[in-house]
């Protein structure tokens, strides 16, 4: 059986950039994370960044999911800590089941304190995404340009918990 294990990219990580150069390369994706991980580590001491990430306001992380060997999905969160709002960006691979969308909301919920978790979606490509979403709770807000917009609130996510503890 294999176990996938949940990872915040961490720039200075060398494992971490190779697996997701590795993983940006054989899903043919051009959004690349590891170029701006690079970046990241050449810019900045580990010291600062870490400072910086304490003190912005704007919080950017991408978070990725790791068997044995590789990783199999990835995200990229944007935050703003005052307005505990996010998105997410999932990357555009066809994947059936996608552990990483709940797992990406929880963190998103608890552990950055967000409020609210939009996520953009391509409409016409990325219909796994979309069933991924909808099964988790995420309310369609509907269509602009191809692209549809999605939102899970954690007050609704709360009142869902409630609503079925009370009909257990």
């Amino acid at each position: 059986m294999s176990t996938e294990r949940f990872f915040i990219a961490d720039p200075y990580n060398d494992e971490h950039i190779r697996l997701i150069t590795d993983f940006e390369e054989t899903n043919g994706i051009t959004t690349v994370t590891s170029t701006l991980l690079k970046n990241i580590r050449q810019t900045r001491t580990e010291e600062k960044y870490k400072e910086e990430v304490k003190q912005s306001n704007e919080i950017h992380q991408s978070l990725f999911l790791q068997n044995e060997e590789n990783i199999t999905d990835t995200c990229h969160v944007q935050a703003e800590k005052d307005m505990k709002s996010c998105r997410i960006f999932f990357a555009p691979i066809n994947m059936r089941s996608r552990r990483l969308v709940p797992l990406a909301t929880d963190y998103a919920f608890e552990v950055l304190g967000m409020e609210d978790v939009f996520v953009t979606v391509d409409g016409s490509t990325d219909h796994e995404l979309i069933e991924n979403l909808e099964l988790n709770g995420f309310e369609n807000l509907g269509e602009n340009d191809g692209n549809i917009m999605y939102l899970k609130e954690k007050q609704f996510d709360k009142e869902q918990e409630r609503g079925n503890a009370l009909a257990a």
